[in-house]
């Protein structure tokens, strides 16, 4: 009876996306991932895109946030970045997150409902880092601060 009611209810809602989902492996090309920034304009990973940093939760996107800082400062080139903000209270991504975002100097693909990097590997309160060759996944690093993800961006450049 258990069994039955767990594979209802798992069915009516679409299934277990992230937390099932297959994650992406090294060798793996990865899609397309289409998503929209903060002011609302498309951001892709296409095959030009070298590096990736993405995060799942607020502590992963701090070390990201103050990692950007830094490379802003140093006129470094920052890398692509995409975020799973599905936990994110809606009321609070649309009223005060995505307009705070609005004033950063940077994009940052935002994946509201998560489907679209539920692939994406993350650790929690890290940042991660995705070294890709025509969409080709190469390596994955994680950070759990800031100075190790800036000091392994400038290794990389």
């Amino acid at each position: 009876m258990f069994r039955v009611l767990l594979v209802l209810v798992v069915s009516f809602f679409g299934g277990i996306n992230a937390a099932v989902a297959a994650t992406f492996t090294l060798g793996d090309v990865l899609p397309e991932i289409a998503l929209k920034d903060q002011h609302d304009n498309p951001i892709v990973l296409t095959d030009k895109v070298n590096l990736l940093v993405f995060s799942r939760d607020m502590a992963g996107s701090n070390i990201i946030s103050e990692a950007f800082e830094t490379l802003e400062a140093e006129k470094i080139n920052k890398p692509h970045y995409f975020a799973d903000i599905q936990n994110m209270p809606s009321l609070i991504a649309k009223y005060i997150a995505v307009p705070k975002m609005q004033g950063l100097p940077y994009a940052i693909g935002l994946d509201y409902d998560g489907k679209q990097t539920q692939g994406l590997s993350a650790r929690e309160d890290q940042a991660s880092l995705f070294i890709l060759q025509q969409r080709k996944l190469e390596e994955v690093r994680y950070f759990d601060s800031s100075e190790q993800l800036v000091e392994a961006l400038k290794q990389i450049k």
